[in-house]
C-alpha cells in the first residue's frame, strides 16, 4: 500500500510481531505478504487476503484489479519467492492494526506505518528492497 503525502511517495511496512522482534527495528520492517494455500490460488488474491489477516486494513471498495501496481516477485536467498502488488489508499488518523495471531498466541504484525521511500529502505528486509525500487520506478519517484 502507498500513498503520496505532500507529494512525496511513501508506502506502508509492518513490523513483525513477538518478543523476537519487540526491540528489533532497523532491517526488519515487511511488506504485508503471506503464504498460497492452495497451488491453484490467484497470487493477487492470495496477497489481497494476506493484507487484511497482517493488517486489519480492508482494500478500498473502489479498488479495481487494474488499480493494483504488479511488482512482480523477488527470491530469497533461502528460495522462498515473494510476489508483490501494491495500490494507492491512505488510512484514518485513528487506525488501528488489526493482525491473526500466530501458533504461539502473538500477532503476526505488531505495527504499521506509512514511510518515505529512503526511511522504509532503512526499516524493510533487505530482499525487499527491490521491490521499493520497483515501485519507485513504476510511479516515477525518486
Amino acid at each position: 500500500m502507498y500513498r503520496f503525502k505532500d507529494n512525496e511517495l511513501q508506502v506502508f511496512l509492518v513490523h513483525p510481531g513477538g518478543p523476537f522482534w519487540a526491540k528489533k527495528d532497523a532491517g526488519v520492517w515487511s511488506i504485508p505478504k503471506g503464504l498460497i494455500e492452495n497451488e491453484n490460488d490467484d497470487l493477487l488474491e492470495t496477497a489481497k487476503r494476506e493484507f487484511l489477516e497482517e493488517t486489519g486494513i480492508v482494500i478500498a471498495s473502489g479498488a479495481k484489479q487494474s488499480s493494483f501496481v504488479d511488482l512482480g516477485f523477488i527470491t530469497y536467498k533461502n528460495g522462498k519467492q515473494v510476489y508483490a502488488w501494491a495500490f494507492e489508499q491512505d488510512l484514518p488518523e485513528n487506525f488501528v492494526l488489526k493482525s491473526n495471531p500466530t501458533p504461539q498466541g502473538w500477532p503476526e504484525t505488531d505495527r504499521g506505518q506509512f514511510f518515505n521511500l529512503e526511511v522504509a529502505k532503512t526499516k524493510i528486509l533487505a530482499a525487499q528492497t527491490e521491490l521499493l525500487s520497483r515501485l519507485s520506478t513504476i510511479l516515477k519517484s525518486p
